[in-house]
């Protein structure tokens, strides 16, 4: 029984290793995390951070995702198995859009500035909130400050 145990750990360790690799999607470099306080490491390599959240805080998973550039080409379809998405997009302005799995969507803007010569851009977090409009309750936030 001991042994069981040890191997359900080392297949929960090689889940969560597959889970925290960058994936790629139509040359957009992307990574899905989870709520565990391994998957909270900070990844500043990527400039956006989308939270998906409740307004109570509740952090949401399985969200549909689609990103568009500002031409309305769609440049990230993916979906989130995690409350926080990583996306390694180009300086621009993206519309975000979140479908929960009940068909609910949250829609909102971005812009991504270039990096300033010499140091590297500032990492943008969106926050997609259910219901629409309201801010996500501290326990979300992972220490930022919402957005809106």
């Amino acid at each position: 029984m001991h042994r069981m145990g040890f191997c359900s750990a080392a297949a929960g360790v090689a889940a969560l290793a597959l889970m925290a690799a960058p994936a790629f999607a139509a040359g957009v470099r992307m990574l899905s995390t989870g709520i565990g306080i391994e998957s909270r490491v900070p990844h500043k390599d990527f400039p956006l951070l989308v939270v998906f959240a409740q307004s109570n805080g509740d952090l949401l998973a399985n969200m549909k995702v689609d990103v568009k550039n500002q031409a309305g080409k769609t440049v990230v379809n993916t979906v989130s198995n995690g409350p926080w998405l990583y996306l390694g997009l180009h300086p621009g302005t993206y519309q975000v859009i979140a479908t929960r799995d009940n068909g609910r969507k949250e829609v909102d803007r971005v812009t991504l500035p270039a990096a300033m010569k010499g140091s590297p851009a500032a990492q943008e977090v969106l926050y997609m909130t259910w219901p629409g409009g309201k801010k996500p309750a501290l326990n979300a936030t992972m220490g930022h400050n919402p957005r809106r």
